[in-house]
């Protein structure tokens, strides 16, 4: 893991548009079977024949990078973070986004049907409980990222205190317009 994490460090650092994070799968007649042995590989007897464990990553570590697959595509992949993710990542953006991976396994215990509002929650969440994210800079961000989703109604991850602050009693002539469009 150290190894894959410092090669996912070096990438990111290059900046690409998209990361496709896989767990490699065993096709039938594809040479990679010659090397089941050697590297103490199991397979998942059902399609689609992923590797469960080797003799260097056990079965949990496995489980949970492709949990990190998973939300990397749902997060960081979908380009719905753009302003977000750079606070996510970080200067450590392996460690880092496995540490939000984790967090909102955690808290879900689920890969899939995760509706879009509830992930931004899921985010404003692991980013102050897991990364340390000011709340006010994570929220600026998420609002940002937000907007551009195309999502109605209520802001589902705004703090109490910001939307108290959001709307204030002069009818709102006090606060951030931006964000005062987004919570009406």
């Amino acid at each position: 893991m150290p190894s894959f994490g410092a090669g996912f460090d070096r990438l990111m650092a290059l900046n690409p548009h998209e990361i496709q994070v896989g767990i490699l799968k065993r096709l039938r007649g594809t040479p990679i079977i010659r090397h089941t042995e050697a590297f103490g590989m199991v397979y998942n007897p059902q399609p689609p024949y992923n590797i469960l464990r080797t003799d260097r990553v056990d079965f949990d570590t496995m489980q949970q990078m492709n949990r990190f697959a998973r939300y990397w595509d749902m997060i960081a992949n979908s380009g719905r973070f753009a302003h977000t993710l750079p606070l996510l990542l970080g200067d450590a953006p392996f460690a880092r986004f496995w540490a939000l991976s984790a967090w909102i396994y955690a808290q879900v215990q689920q890969t899939h049907q995760i509706a879009l509002p509830r992930l931004f929650v899921l985010v404003h969440g692991a980013g102050q409980a897991v990364l340390g994210i000011e709340q006010s800079v994570l929220e600026d961000a998420l609002l940002q990222d937000y907007a551009v989703t195309g999502q109605k109604g209520q802001i589902p991850f705004l703090s109490e205190v910001r939307k108290n602050r959001a709307t204030p009693q002069d009818g709102g002539k006090s606060g951030n317009q931006r964000q005062l469009r987004f919570l009406n």
